[in-house]
């Protein structure tokens, strides 16, 4: 159940306003009688999931560059005393994080928490909500920006157990709050000075090979600025699809592909997934070679899976080592669309996250990740949040090299990125170069125009149950395969009268290659997020919502979103 943005109206309160509960017993009345939430055997559900969706709403917004203050909120919160005193420290240290992002890159003008009940238990006075926090950050970016490819929201997905215990008055009181962040990076809307320990399962393991040691570190220091634009790979080489691997990321960052298993740390199992989708051949596949950095494959268990598919040191060996598939990078500011950054947060020289570039806007990557999963961060971010280090560590896949890249920065943030605390690893996702006959470039326009349309098209064949109209906006053949794959696509999400609420076009792709963001309701209110790389053939405009068409050979090609078998 996904709770709208302000249904129960319980009003943000700043770190200041949350002082006055500190000393509020638990069980006094902190509102208006209304505010209190009727108390039962069986909590109403919804009721909670506002109390816990207002609460973390107020944590977001003390992020923004303009943060609510004591004389403009009112404190409707009812929590007890221990709580109350938590949240005040994690909104003062929010309001400073916020204050920080600022500073490195403009920060976010505005945020919205949606809550994901997933489960609710009750036990006597006890309520615990297990649930998901979306939250979308937008960037300081203007509507022309983003026309011209800034990415409008850094967005999160983050899984919390919040408590809640009934006062003496019977009315529920928020006792605690749990985010779910082993594994990754502090996530944005949290506050820790640590960073996370791969203390979870990734999937790797100790290899077969003596791999000897890494390359050297990649500098983290902002190039200086020469005023070239932004160099951008071309969608498609002569053995991948660089599209392909954007898009994917950017469908699956949030709702995992029940096609593929999730792991404990399950960042490299994401970008494989990715690479898999935009290209990248599966190399062996015998149960012996599972332990080997030389091979890469995914099976139906994680014992006939290789440890490079979801381990991110294998997967580190396998890449730049073994498959040759990467090179090393001299500086993380000429990270690319569709390139790779690894992270080594406990500096023991054992690489435990990755993360992939979906966006590059004016010479800064917003990367997007699994395990705290997270869509166009700002790398300016990401170095922020880790101060104390020295170095980086940057692999890139072999082929297309492109210049670097010129991010405008001053001379306080070039020596705030010189103290990094993860050693990072940044490996370009690039093999061959294709070249393309200069041609006149379309108004964006005139191609957002027509690719909204081909979005438009597509809602409408969801609407009207036709298996046809999918088909056509998909621009594949009407064949046995593709109308099963419409069949699944309509089980899914047909019939639902589908409301368009926004349709984003980017074009940072090229004139005729790009993706849409869309965001819709059903009659039901339950909202619909998709991301589509939209292409154009001939003039028309279509969606790559197909995703398992046969190749010349009758056989599946690489480039989908279902693991080979």
């Amino acid at each position: 159940m996904r709770i709208a943005h302000h249904r129960y109206v319980v009003v943000a309160a700043t770190a200041a306003a949350i002082l006055t509960l500190a000393d509020i017993p638990a069980g006094a009345q902190t509102g208006p009688a209304a505010a209190a939430l009727p108390s039962s055997v069986s909590a109403d559900t919804t009721g909670l999931a506002g109390l816990a969706e207002s609460y973390l709403q107020q944590r977001a917004d003390m992020l923004t560059t303009s943060p609510p203050t004591a004389k403009a909120a009112i404190a409707h919160v009812r929590a007890t005393r221990s709580m109350a005193a938590q949240t005040q420290d994690d909104l003062a240290a929010l309001a400073e994080k916020g204050k920080r992002y600022k500073e490195v890159d403009g920060g976010y003008t505005r945020a919205q928490v949606d809550v994901k009940v997933d489960d609710t238990t009750v036990d006597g006075g006890t309520a615990t909500l297990q649930l998901t926090e979306h939250t979308r950050l937008r960037l300081p970016f203007t509507p022309q920006e983003v026309e011209e490819g800034a990415p409008e929201f850094e967005e999160l997905s983050l899984p919390h157990t919040v408590k809640f215990t009934q006062g003496s008055d019977g009315a529920w009181l928020l006792s605690s709050d749990k985010a779910d962040t082993a594994g990754g990076p502090t996530p944005t809307t949290q506050v820790s000075d640590t960073d996370a320990e791969a203390t979870t399962d990734d999937g790797g393991g100790a290899p077969d090979e003596d791999e000897g040691g890494k390359d050297d570190a990649a500098d983290t220091t902002p190039l200086p600025d020469s005023g070239a634009s932004d160099t951008v790979k071309p969608g498609v080489s002569a053995a991948y699809s660089y599209n392909k691997m954007v898009a994917y990321a950017d469908r699956y960052w949030d709702h995992h592909n029940g096609a593929y298993r999730t792991y404990g740390n399950d960042c490299t199992n994401f970008i494989s997934q990715a690479m898999l989708a935009g290209g990248w051949g599966p190399k062996g596949g015998a149960l012996i070679q599972r332990t080997s950095n030389k091979y890469w494959f995914y099976g139906p268990t994680k014992w006939t899976t290789s440890y490079t598919w979801a381990g991110a040191e294998n997967w580190y060996w396998f890449a730049k080592k073994h498959a040759k598939r990467t090179k090393i990078l001299g500086n993380v500011w000429q990270l690319a669309k569709s390139d790779v950054l690894q992270a080594d947060w406990t500096r023991n020289n054992n690489i435990d996250h990755s993360m992939i570039v979906t966006k590059k806007y004016r010479g800064t990557p917003y990367l997007t990740y699994h395990t705290g999963d997270t869509h166009n961060k700002s790398l300016s971010k990401l170095l922020s949040d880790h101060p104390r280090a020295l170095v980086v560590r940057a692999p890139h896949l072999t082929g297309c090299h492109p210049p670097q890249e010129n991010p405008q920065m001053n001379k306080e943030r070039v020596v705030e990125r010189r103290r990094l605390l993860a050693v990072l690893a940044a490996l370009a996702v690039a093999t061959g170069c294709s070249t393309h006959d200069d041609k006149a470039e379309p108004s964006r326009s005139a191609s957002s125009d027509g690719a909204r349309h081909a979005v438009e098209a597509y809602v409408d064949a969801l609407n009207s149950r036709s298996a046809t109209g999918l088909i056509k906006v998909g621009g594949v053949k009407d064949e046995s395969w593709s109308r099963q794959e419409a069949a699944r696509m309509l089980a899914d999400r047909g019939g639902r009268e589908w409301k368009i609420k926004d349709v984003r076009i980017d074009h940072d792709m090229g004139p005729d290659t790009g993706s849409a963001r869309l965001f819709a309701k059903d009659k039901a209110g339950k909202s619909l997020r998709d991301t589509f790389t939209v292409t154009r053939e001939k003039g028309v405009w279509h969606l790559a919502v197909f995703t398992h068409q046969p190749d010349g050979k009758g056989k599946e090609s690489s480039s989908t979103d279902k693991p080979a078998s």
